[in-house]
């Protein structure tokens, strides 16, 4: 029994020096009085996508739920982000997925401009990797490049319902990078 015991315990001390533990929730919640610690509960909310994201399993949802300003972050597996209700803001998210994952934004606005009026962001989505991006009921302001493909990976991406305007530069863009590709689809969608 005593022998047990101290393995169960060095089990638990290397569990514990290995780091953070693996993602196990499948929907996780933000809100602007959250707070990045623990799981992300509806009662207990993140405040960050970054740290949201790191607590939801890949084909999870990251719901943020009032319509204040959120900090992104990487994306790094199939994961849906939903604003619930008044559309929430987010600065700038990358997409850096692996092939074969799908991410999904839906009912979001993304904006590069600040409390100050002054623009902190060149791009509102950064597409790295990933098989299938979906962008749905979004908005995107005053970017220099509202969507930008800069990885090397062929990726689908679909727009429906979204409106991009105030690009000083581009709506979309594929720079192609070691033949990366940006297939687009676009339905219900104004570029202005």
């Amino acid at each position: 029994m005593k022998f047990q015991l101290r393995i169960g315990a060095g089990l638990a001390a290397m569990a514990a020096w290995s780091g953070q533990a693996e993602a196990t929730v499948a929907r996780t919640w933000l809100a602007q009085s959250g707070a990045d610690s623990g799981s992300c509960t509806f009662a207990a909310p993140c405040a960050t996508i970054a740290y949201a994201a790191g607590q939801t399993v890949a084909g999870g949802e990251v719901i943020l739920l009032d319509g204040g300003n959120y900090v992104g972050g990487t994306v790094s597996k199939s994961l849906a982000i939903r604003g619930a209700g008044i559309k929430p803001t987010v600065n700038s998210i990358t997409v850096a997925a692996a092939a074969g994952d799908r991410v999904m934004f839906d009912n979001i606005a993304f904006s590069a401009k600040q409390g100050d009026g002054s623009t902190a962001f060149a791009s509102g989505l950064v597409l790295w990797s990933g098989s299938d991006v979906l962008v749905s009921n979004c908005l995107f302001e005053a970017y220099s490049t509202a969507i930008d493909a800069q990885g090397p990976s062929i990726i689908r991406l679909t727009i429906t319902d979204t409106l991009v305007y105030g690009s000083s530069n581009y709506g979309i863009r594929s720079l192609g990078i070691n033949g990366g590709q940006l297939k687009v689809k676009m339905f219900d969608t104004k570029l202005a």
